[in-house]
């Protein structure tokens, strides 16, 4: 009797120690079930960041690319306003010029045609002599 009470006991020893090892394989298959999970999430998170920062590296990228073309379009119509404005000066100082030499060739006329008028007169004295 005490033999089979003894064999019951280690029976249910080994049932007890057997029933904890399933417990505490179950306990690390969940543990490493969490672990992955988590691990899961954190590349998820991780791949997110990085995809949220290579989005604003290139909103960035792009912005400065608009600022460039926005800054070097001013510069160009900068450009055109004082071509135009050197086109203009040129301008008024050929017309400048022109209205100078017709007022020079208007007065040398003058003086020429007065010069002819005392020529006359004086060679319409000359005979009354």
């Amino acid at each position: 009797k005490q033999w089979y009470q003894r064999r019951v006991a280690i029976t249910a020893g080994r049932r007890i120690l057997e029933f904890a090892q399933q417990q505490q394989t179950r306990e690390s298959d969940r543990m490493a079930v969490r672990i992955a999970e988590e691990e899961a999430k954190a590349q998820v998170r991780n791949d997110l960041a990085n995809k949220l920062a290579k989005q604003n590296q290139d909103r960035d990228e792009l912005q400065q690319i608009r600022d460039e073309l926005a800054w070097e379009e001013e510069e160009e119509q900068n450009r055109l306003r004082e071509r135009a404005e050197r086109e203009r000066q040129i301008r008024m100082r050929l017309e400048l010029q022109e209205v100078e030499r017709q007022q020079l060739h208007v007065k040398q006329v003058k003086k020429h045609a007065k010069k002819e008028k005392n020529t006359d007169c004086d060679s319409a004295l000359i005979p009354l002599l």
